[in-house]
């Protein structure tokens, strides 16, 4: 994930604030797959509220409309 984000970045400076969110998901990119792995309970609350943010942010860039969220607003 920090990879990725140092390539978007080097492509779009608006990147750069979204740096500790690439970071803070880097641990579950790959490891977290894997069997003997897991996450606390928040820590997985915590990384689906960072990849919402950066998928609102990507999609944003992208021109493409915001999926309703999950209560339908």
């Amino acid at each position: 994930m920090e990879y990725l984000h140092e390539q978007c970045a080097a492509i779009d400076a608006d990147f750069a604030r979204y740096r500790s969110d690439f970071e803070a998901l880097d641990d579950y990119s790959v490891d977290i797959r894997y069997p003997g792995d897991s996450a606390a309970e928040q820590d997985a609350r915590d990384a689906v509220i960072v990849v919402e943010r950066l998928r609102a942010f990507i999609r944003a860039k992208l021109g493409l409309d915001q999926p309703a969220t999950p209560e339908g607003s």
